[in-house]
């Protein structure tokens, strides 16, 4: 009996709220460690994609043709107002976990108050956030990062557990009624608004420039040419790949890609309108990724061999996609712009490889690709393993890379590299005009001298 009036007296005096201290409950052992394992793996799954973003090293098992993480990690989403979203992830599930702690068994009802305080808003910040992240992969940047699913996955069930165990209408008491648990959802409402409208209204940067070498990165016009990828002593020939444009135009920029990533496909549109900003002066080499030297280029449909003699073996359609560019390339390479804008752009959705996907499908493009250079010849170039060995470097090019991740786009020009999503078209204008020194055919130029010193490095 004394220490049951010991333990109400000691509860009085905590109560922040005045009076005895009537609610909330303390929860049960299974639910304090079950929301407490969520909140560890939400956390970690967050500080591991925040130390990505912060070092650019990418993550493990990051598809570097674009079609999953890269795209996720690199679009416009990944960040509010310049912080990565994974900061502010870490920080929510941070705040959760070190509150579900005050929830121990020997928690007095003022820590129990104060906790549950922070767990409700919390909770509706990291569920609804879950949900608006979710729905951003699948409708608008149309990938799946895994790692960040599965932050998302932990987020909802925390935020079901938390608002499950304090539902609206239980225990309607002066002390922690319904009035205040509804305004403590109201402040986690309106987290989650500040979230979604900064993302919206007020969209940062999600590209950056990274400067590499100094000095020369151009020979110059001629069969000979070379262009020196930035940051690298990596000399690539451009009358050797894939390009659109004149290998002997003033400037060549360099673009990492892939078929299937989304963000690639968005920034070509602006690539085309740059094209027609600067007409014959620029020429781009355009190096589709998604080809592995173990035959696995990490997608999921395969085509059977044509015969007993073809030497794809079972090749996935990421690098399908780029074996049929290269075939385009090799044998009619006046026709590669022709079938690569082609597969560059959203096709009707009957042709398309699935219905939320605007590339077309393997059949279609291959077959399109047999309607440019002849059934025959592609059949014979899909068997020639030289193909493949063709396009096997350009993966370790593109890792090469100062950042070494990867990860697509990724744009060399002149001393330059641009990563991640370009969203308009002025900003990419502004990385050539700045890093090639070109002019466009009409309209305002670079100063005379900024365009006279990047045209020196170029010879």
């Amino acid at each position: 009996m004394t220490t049951v009036a010991h333990n109400s007296s000691q509860d009085d005096r905590n109560s922040a709220i005045g009076g005895p201290c009537v609610g909330p409950p303390q929860p049960g052992a299974a639910w304090q460690w079950a929301t407490r394992g969520l909140a560890l793996v939400a956390l970690g799954l967050s500080i591991y994609l925040l130390g990505s973003s912060l070092s650019s090293m990418g993550v493990a098992g990051c598809d570097e043709s674009g079609g999953g993480c890269g795209s996720v990690l690199s679009s416009r989403w990944r960040s509010w107002m310049g912080l990565p979203v994974s900061f502010l992830g870490a920080t929510v599930y941070l705040v959760i976990f070190i509150a579900l702690c005050s929830l121990g068994p020997r928690a007095s009802c003022r820590h129990r108050r104060v906790a549950w305080s922070v767990l409700l808003p919390a909770a509706v910040m990291a569920g609804g956030a879950a949900l608006w992240f979710v729905g951003l992969q699948a409708l608008v940047v149309k990938a799946f990062c895994p790692y960040c699913t599965a932050a998302h996955v932990c987020a909802l069930m925390l935020a079901g557990l938390i608002l499950a165990a304090r539902p609206i209408g239980r225990d309607p008491s002066a002390a922690w009624g319904t009035a205040a648990r509804t305004g403590l959802l109201v402040v986690g409402a309106a987290g989650l608004v500040l979230l979604i409208g900064g993302q919206v209204l007020m969209p940062g940067s999600t590209s950056r420039v990274v400067r590499g070498h100094t000095g020369p990165y151009d020979s110059g016009p001629g069969p000979d040419r070379t262009i020196r990828l930035a940051g690298t002593d990596i000399q690539i020939a451009p009358h050797e790949l894939p390009i659109i444009g004149s290998p002997d135009a003033d400037r060549i920029a360099v673009v990492f890609f892939g078929y299937n990533c989304p963000i690639c496909r968005s920034e070509y549109q602006l690539f085309k309108e740059a094209m027609s900003r600067y007409g014959s002066r620029l020429a781009v080499v355009w190096l589709p990724l998604g080809c592995r030297p173990d035959g696995d280029g990490s997608g999921h449909d395969t085509h059977e061999a044509d015969d007993e003699h073809d030497h794809s073996e079972l090749i996935p359609d990421r690098c399908n996609y780029t074996l049929l560019a290269a075939a385009v390339w090799r044998h009619v390479p006046q026709r590669f712009a022709q079938f690569h804008n082609w597969l560059m752009t959203d096709a009707p959705p009957m042709l398309r490889k699935t219905p939320t996907d605007g590339i077309p499908s393997y059949e279609h493009a291959r077959a399109y690709v047999a309607s440019l250079i002849g059934a025959d010849v592609l059949a014979q170039a899909l068997r020639n393993p030289s193909l493949k060995a063709m396009v096997l470097p350009w993966r370790g090019w593109r890792h090469s890379l100062p950042d070494g991740t990867g990860v697509v786009p990724a744009v060399s020009v002149g001393n330059d590299l641009i990563y991640g999503e370009v969203t308009t078209a002025l900003e990419l204008f502004e990385g050539i005009e700045r890093s090639l020194g070109i002019a466009p055919l009409i309209g305002e130029t670079l100063s005379p001298a900024k365009g006279a010193e990047t045209k020196e490095q170029t010879r």
